[in-house]
């Protein structure tokens, strides 16, 4: 026992990973994922998700939730990438964050425009698919605004 090799600390970490499909940012990926628990000052016991892509860095998730699994962190994120990516659209090309009024009402006529604008391009955009089912209904809201 003594005489056998030790494995390089490397060589164990890469033994961590498992690789999964799953459905990322709008596209079936696989990935290689991790899991492993760990103490943050002020937070306290938290889970920490390696999440690697082939010829990408690393991506780094923090849960304080010890029971959720690798997968089921990694999923969660996914689907708040769809949130993200509205809220970037209704905020750049649709102008949300553009109001320049201190009236409340004309506030929320404003974000209620915005809102009324998105629902439209929304439903442009399941138009066109239904035209066409070719075309992918991953199509941007910017494609469709301008």
């Amino acid at each position: 026992m003594e005489n056998e090799p030790r494995p390089e600390p490397y060589q164990l970490l890469f033994s961590v990973y498992r690789e999964v499909s799953l459905f990322l940012y709008g596209k079936e990926k696989t990935v290689k994922i991790a899991r492993f628990v760990g103490i943050i000052q002020g937070l306290g016991q938290v889970a920490v998700i390696v999440v690697k892509e082939k010829q990408k860095k690393a991506c780094y998730l923090v849960s304080t939730n010890l029971y959720l699994s690798a997968l089921d962190i990694v999923n969660y994120c996914a689907r708040r990438w769809k949130i993200e990516q509205m809220i970037k659209n209704l905020k750049q090309p649709l102008g949300l964050g553009d109001y320049q009024a201190r009236n409340l009402q004309a506030i929320q006529r404003h974000v209620a425009l915005v809102l009324l604008n998105y629902g439209i391009l929304i439903f442009l955009k399941i138009l066109r698919w239904l035209k066409d089912k070719t075309v992918s209904l991953d199509v941007s809201i910017r494609l469709l605004a301008f």
